[in-house]
């Protein structure tokens, strides 16, 4: 194995879901397709493509018998954007679903200066339904009553009209002393900016970012 296919193995690993394009995002190099097929014939990747025409995912566990990849190739364009940032301190991203808890998509913490920002992650593709997302956000307001903890819970959209959709369902739960909890922002804008002012609140038009400003 070649010294640089550490450096393939431990990105697909971290992000657990990935693409031949996100790869070359991460690493810089644009010849990922000499190496990719020889790391999965020798089993140390496994790949399937999502439809006939469309590129490889890669991961590091079997994946052969999956069928949807959007959501978790969702989470990854998230995850990938906070990690170009070089302020990503912890990324937590669960495959287990529990009952009674909050079952966030991803969890990261985040430098603000000599703080962290924690921060749960809602990767939204427009699969649910307008009770399911005030069923979410209700979790998430009781888990900040129980606890007190300070933290943020951050949807991402796929695009606009579904980012109006998530303000819209918020806007029929979340209460004053709870609203600065939960932002909102469109999956380009966060890729374009992830920590700059692109995130709206859902009683506010004013654009923020995800770590305050104070914070930092």
């Amino acid at each position: 194995m070649k010294d640089k296919d550490h450096e393939i193995l431990y990105f697909v690993r971290e992000f657990h879901l990935i693409t031949e394009k996100q790869l070359a995002e991460l690493t810089g190099r644009r010849t990922l397709w000499r190496r990719l097929p020889v790391l999965t014939a020798e089993k140390k990747l496994y790949r399937k493509r999502r439809s006939v025409y469309a590129p490889f995912v890669y991961a590091a566990h079997n994946i052969t018998t999956r069928t949807q990849f959007e959501h978790d190739l969702m989470i990854t364009e998230i995850h990938i954007a906070l990690y170009k940032t070089g302020r990503l301190l912890d990324w937590r991203q669960s495959t287990q679903k529990l009952k009674g808890a909050l079952n966030e998509d991803a969890f990261c913490a985040i430098s603000a200066g000599s703080k962290q920002l924690r921060c749960f992650i809602e990767a939204d593709n427009a699969s649910e339904p307008d009770w399911q997302i005030r069923e979410k956000l209700e979790r998430y307001i009781t888990y900040h009553q129980e606890t007190r903890e300070r933290f943020r819970t951050l949807f991402v959209a796929p695009d606009d009209r579904r980012l109006s959709e998530l303000i819209r369902a918020a806007r029929r739960v979340v209460t004053p002393d709870t609203g600065r909890i939960f932002l909102f922002v469109g999956l380009a804008d966060y890729k374009r900016d992830c920590l700059g002012p692109v995130c709206r609140v859902h009683d506010d038009s004013q654009l923020v970012p995800v770590v305050p400003s104070k914070a930092t």
